[in-house]
């Protein structure tokens, strides 16, 4: 929640595929974290893994949605991959708990969270298997998916964009394309 200003800004700047693996390859850190949860004087820990986790995921999250157009053909398949995307969130997040936690009773705690950091691993090798550049103006300046209004903001050599949340010492971001 308070990343996601400067994640977003992170995932129109840089290689979303590298986003993407190293935040997953340090979400399986943070989720290693969990086992050192051994007693109530060590309970802060579960809290920052929990917190680092959390962090991580709002780099992922609009790193993965800003990748879409990086990765689809065309523009209807940029539709389809969208909802789709859209849709599999949403299965994901109620499946995906249920699992963990019949995973969890018949395995019991520490080895679910072997499992959630395996989950993290995954993520990244599979992403890591993507061949194509996931970059900001790769495809936009190709005019996939963009009207003549827009393309010319997207694809200047340099655009600068203030994110109105943050002081503005450090509001500031400036892509060069």
């Amino acid at each position: 929640f308070l990343l996601s200003p400067v994640a977003g800004a992170f995932a129109d700047r840089f290689d979303r595929k590298r986003i993407i693996v190293t935040a997953s390859l340090c979400q399986v850190v943070a989720a290693l974290g969990m086992l050192l949860v051994r007693s109530s004087g060590t309970v802060w820990l579960g809290c920052v893994s929990v917190a680092l986790i959390a962090g991580l995921a709002s780099f992922v999250a609009p790193a993965t949605q800003a990748a879409i157009p990086n990765l689809a053909r065309d523009n209807d398949e940029m539709q389809t991959a969208t909802a789709l995307f859209g849709a599999m969130w949403g299965v994901m997040l109620a499946v995906g708990a249920a699992i963990g936690g019949l995973f969890a009773w018949a395995f019991g705690r520490d080895a679910a969270f072997v499992a959630n950091s395996v989950s993290f691993a995954v993520a990244a090798s599979f992403v890591m298997l993507v061949t194509v550049r996931m970059r900001w103006l790769s495809l936009a300046c190709n005019n996939v998916g963009l009207g003549e209004t827009a393309r010319p903001v997207f694809c200047e050599t340099s655009v600068t964009a203030t994110v109105s949340v943050l002081p503005p010492s450090i509001a500031k971001i400036k892509w060069n394309g």
